[in-house]
């Protein structure tokens, strides 16, 4: 057997290699979509989330008339998230 006849593929083989590729190809297009959705999907639960606690922040401020932080702390949020719901939340 020489190099030359080593190197031959039939069609069938070379359209099975090109069938694989493909499908492989797809699977990885598929894959890269998955973890794009599962990461807009989690981006999009915290901005739900954040939104929820501005207006549980603000129903608590305007229902027991008292400070932003005062309602914060009523609301047990994490005193590291202070900063981040008092610039969200405009004082008049």
């Amino acid at each position: 057997m020489t190099d030359k006849s080593l190197m031959q593929i039939t069609e069938e083989e070379e359209q099975k290699m090109i069938a694989r590729s493909r499908k492989k190809y797809e699977w990885d297009r598929v894959a890269w979509m998955k973890v794009e959705m599962d990461e807009a999907r989690a981006e999009g639960r915290a901005e739900g989330w954040a939104e929820s606690r501005v207006e549980s922040i603000r129903n608590v401020m305007d229902g027991l008339n008292i400070s932003i932080e005062q309602a914060m702390n009523a609301l047990k949020i994490p005193a590291a998230d202070h900063p981040k719901y008092r610039e969200m939340i405009p004082l008049q």
